[in-house]
């Protein structure tokens, strides 16, 4: 006992005598006399002395723990991990020894707890526990001359009962809880509430007696993280007698308020740590993780909720009574509340996990409906009741969110769908009077969920994917491919369907657009595609349908807007069974005439020509536009064309036409022959196919605006405006034709003036004689023809001979049929007489005094037989 003494003394005082020596006496402390107590090193607060070695033993009682903490620490040095190894000091340090079988083991047999140096104490373990009743310091100073101020810390000798917490393990760590003995108690990791050291591998058997069930509430829960899967240092815990049994959890990190619970008598638990952790201690929230273990209350019992009730699905292993169902695809079952058809217990809160399929190929959501309820409770207080049940329907957490609706007393909905394809119900009871009944049944059904807004068309048959909009419940909505933002399921067909009110549009933009594209040269979106159809409604209980375009890849589709007098509007989606892509999202819009949307167009009937522009050209276009023109031909023969003198719509072509569209019909009132946006025309020139051209304009409420476009239009004559090849082909004809015809008249020019020469010599030989010669007639080779186009006059020959005098019907004096002032008389029909021997026409002398009209398809002919084929050459000209 007086080695004890002078080992409390020696605390105090052999370290500062120590400092002229190499070493330094052992210190040994017990709790014989002091329970608690404080340690430093040699001259503290002073610098300790170099090159010291020194020890410090705690020894408690046979039935005793050592734990220290330090206050102070400041050593030569720093951590080799800050340069770069993994372990270990630079200069002083201390060891430290927790796992210690007998007080007299051999130091250097002992496992190692930790090194420890440098001046941080936040690098320091917060708390150090021994295993049994010995804890060993030691503390090394090197001969650098450098030294610090050193370390001071607390001791305290503990009980050691808590930590026999059942039978313990014949070998290694470890404890079997027995139910009968024991029915409450304690279990806590071996070193709790200390650091816990690396290498642990203990396990904790919970055994209770069939019939019962064991609840484990953790009152503290401190492992070292490292990530989500847990790493390093882990608890598990089974359902079950063995770490075989079914797994529960596993758990690690900052854990508060966890309650598990076995599904049978048994329960086991195994806490492991590793080593090679970083070293800095993590933070949780606002809170540092001291790795100090755990500690949780454990509890047999036979009065916890019996799993008897759970008809359909499964227990959540580790809960009191909550239940998983996972749909069979499209099934439907029943579930009930604890002891039903009796009354449930008292401060039991269950859920109800309820699982539709979700996948590539399935989409579920699911439809409770209830059967008999006995919540007794406070309209809009359900929660201040007996019982209550508070609903989930977007798959929300039910233990951090909040829920969609409490329903209790006799209000309860007849049927509730949820939004996703889990659907959770939390019951809970408070305090249930004797006698009284609370409980529940409700039947589940699972159901396709496309994930799409919108009213069912059938809500009976689930697998139908079609979806009304009514303009009488709201005016303007979302709609989106099945699904959205995830892909699309294959071979699935989809029906939107938007019912106007009289004198309403229909207007559908699009925010997202991503279908499987066609092949390259398709252009029929023969795969995944979106079309629409807007329906007018006829006499007789019919309607028109009027397609609207058909669309698909990437480009995004103009805006649409449903023809006038529109009752409905129906979108169909198909895909097959080839890709998927995420599809479509887009924004529906019931337009009313009374709306503030501007509205322009018109029928253009004047004919001539105009120029079309949007609203607000050339300045930026408004949003909320619908602007409409037909432009008819007035000339029945006439076609409409039209030109782009500016264009420039928000969009490109690659892209779509996602803000504002410009739709141009050329054949069909309702077929689109072009959709542009852009800064580039879809042509420079367009010509109608018939007669007329539709041009409708449209820019959604979600749009920033360009200058728009300005269109020329004038009526044409196809024939004159537009050539095909073969017209081509007639003009180069004619221009060969026209050539040959010049040169022709180039010949007969020549010819004319060869006659002309050799008539005026014959003239001049006649002259010269002294007798008066006999009007002769020119041989003339070609018929002598009246033409009516050329003023009724006849085609006479090139000179004709008058009482001694040339006369030319060609001579420039000669206009009108007066000749040097005189009126020619009327030819009479026998002026000319026909030539036995020649077939050809002579004049007659006797005759001479009048001029007649010749018969066609005859000949002159003279005694000189010369040649001149006037007909000839004229026709030519």
């Amino acid at each position: 006992m007086r080695v004890v003494e002078i080992g409390l003394v020696l605390l105090y005082t052999s370290f500062q005598i120590s400092a002229v020596y190499q070493d330094c006496p052992d210190v040994i402390i017990t709790s014989e006399y002091n329970k608690t107590g404080n340690f430093s090193s040699p001259q503290y607060p002073r610098n300790y002395p170099g090159n010291l070695k020194c020890l410090i033993k705690f020894v408690g009682g046979p039935n005793e723990r050592v734990q220290i903490n330090f206050t102070d620490f400041r050593l030569d040095g720093f951590p080799n991990e800050l340069i770069g190894v993994s372990t270990g000091c630079t200069n002083d340090y201390i060891d430290i020894y927790t796992e210690i079988e007998h007080p007299d083991h051999d130091i250097l047999e002992l496992p190692l707890q930790g090194r420890y140096c440098g001046n941080d104490i936040t690098r320091l373990p917060h708390l150090l526990m021994s295993s049994k009743q010995t804890l060993i310091i030691t503390f090394d100073s090197d001969d650098d001359g450098k030294t610090a101020r050193g370390f001071l810390g607390t001791y305290e000798f503990i009980s050691d009962e808590p930590y026999n917490m059942g039978i313990p393990a014949s070998f290694g760590c470890g404890w079997t809880v027995n139910g009968e003995e024991k029915s409450e108690g304690y279990i806590m990791a071996p070193y709790y509430p200390a650091v816990y050291p690396d290498g642990l591998n203990c396990y904790y058997q919970l055994q209770g007696v069939p019939g019962q069930r064991i609840r484990l509430e953790f009152l503290d829960f401190d492992l070292y993280s490292g990530g989500d899967h847990c790493p390093y240092d882990e608890l598990r815990i089974h359902d079950g007698s063995t770490s075989a049994d079914p797994l529960i959890g596993i758990y690690c990190n900052r854990i508060e308020g966890l309650v598990l619970y076995s599904t049978g008598h048994e329960m086991y638990l195994q806490f492991r740590t590793r080593q090679g952790r970083p070293s800095i201690e993590p933070v949780w929230g606002d809170k540092v993780i001291t790795m100090s273990g755990f500690k949780a209350r454990y509890t047999f019992s036979d009065e916890f909720v019996n799993l008897g009730f759970i008809v359909d699905g499964e227990h959540v292993q580790g809960s009191e009574c909550d239940v998983r169902i996972k749909s069979q695809g499209e099934s439907s079952g029943v579930i009930v509340s604890p002891g039903f058809p009796n009354s449930s217990p008292s401060n039991t809160t269950c859920h109800y996990f309820i699982d539709g399929l979700i996948d590539q190929d399935n989409l579920e959501k699911v439809v409770l409906t209830f059967e008999e309820a006995f919540l007794p409770g406070y309209l809009n207080r359900c929660k201040e009741g007996s019982a209550y049940v508070a609903t989930y329907l977007y798959g929300q957490k039910a233990t951090t969110s909040r829920p969609d609706h409490f329903l209790c007393d006799l209000e309860l909905p007849k049927m509730l769908t949820s939004h996703d394809p889990r659907l959770t119900l939390k019951y809970t009871t408070n305090s249930v009077q004797p006698g009284a009944m609370v409980g529940f049944k409700a039947k589940y059904q699972f159901t396709m969920d496309y994930a799409i807004e919108g009213t069912p068309a059938n809500p009976i048959a689930s697998s139908d994917c079609h979806f009304i909009y009514r303009s009488s419940s709201d005016k303007s909505g979302k709609l989106n491919s099945p699904r959205y933002p995830s892909a699309y399921p294959n071979d699935i067909t989809c029906t939107y369907e938007l019912v106007a009110q009289p004198y309403e549009f229909i207007m559908i933009s699009f925010d997202k657009f991503d279908l499987e594209p066609s092949p390259v040269g398709d252009d029929k979106c023969s795969r995944d595609s979106i079309s629409s159809v807007s329906m007018i409604p006829q006499q007789g209980n019919t309607t028109l349908d009027i397609q609207m375009g058909k669309y698909c890849g990437t480009a995004y589709p103009g805006p649409i807007v449903s023809e006038w007098l529109t009752e409905r509007m129906i979108l169909t989606f198909s895909s097959n069974s080839d890709v998927t892509e995420r599809g479509f999202k887009a924004k529906y819009e019931f337009i009313s005439t009374l709306q503030r949307f501007q509205y322009c167009g018109g029928n253009i009937t004047e004919g001539g020509s105009g120029e079309i522009t949007p609203p607000n050209y050339p300045l930026k276009y408004n949003t909320k536009t619908v602007c409409d023109w037909y432009i008819y031909r007035r000339n029945p023969r006439a076609q409409i064309k039209i030109k782009f003198e500016h264009f420039d719509i928000e969009g490109t072509m690659e892209e779509g036409c996602q803000g504002a569209v410009l739709r141009i019909y050329t054949a069909e009132e309702y077929k689109v022959d072009y959709e542009a946006c852009g800064q580039e025309a879809p042509k420079q020139h367009i010509i109608s196919q018939n007669g007329f051209i539709r041009i409708k304009y449209i820019s959604p409420s979600k749009t920033y605006g360009k200058t728009g476009f300005k269109v020329t239009w004038t009526e044409v004559i196809q024939g004159a405006t537009k050539l095909s090849n073969m017209s081509i082909l007639y003009i180069i004809m004619g221009v060969v034709i026209l050539l040959l015809v010049i040169v022709l008249a180039i010949i007969c020019v020549c010819v004319r003036c060869s006659v002309k020469k050799s008539a005026s010599r014959r003239n001049s030989s006649r002259k010269s004689s002294s007798k008066p010669s006999d009007i002769q007639l020119p041989m003339i080779e070609s018929d002598i023809v009246y033409n009516d186009r050329l003023s009724k006059t006849p085609m006479l020959p090139k000179s004709v001979s008058i009482n001694s005098s040339t006369f030319s019907p060609y001579d420039p004096m000669l206009q009108d049929g007066i000749y040097k002032g005189q009126q020619l008389a009327p030819v009479p029909d026998n002026v000319f007489e026909q030539s036995t021997l020649s077939s050809k026409y002579s004049y007659n002398p006797s005759l001479h005094t009048s001029l007649h009209r010749p018969q066609s398809d005859k000949y002159f002919s003279s005694p000189t037989h010369q040649k001149y084929d006037m007909d000839s050459c004229l026709t030519s000209l």
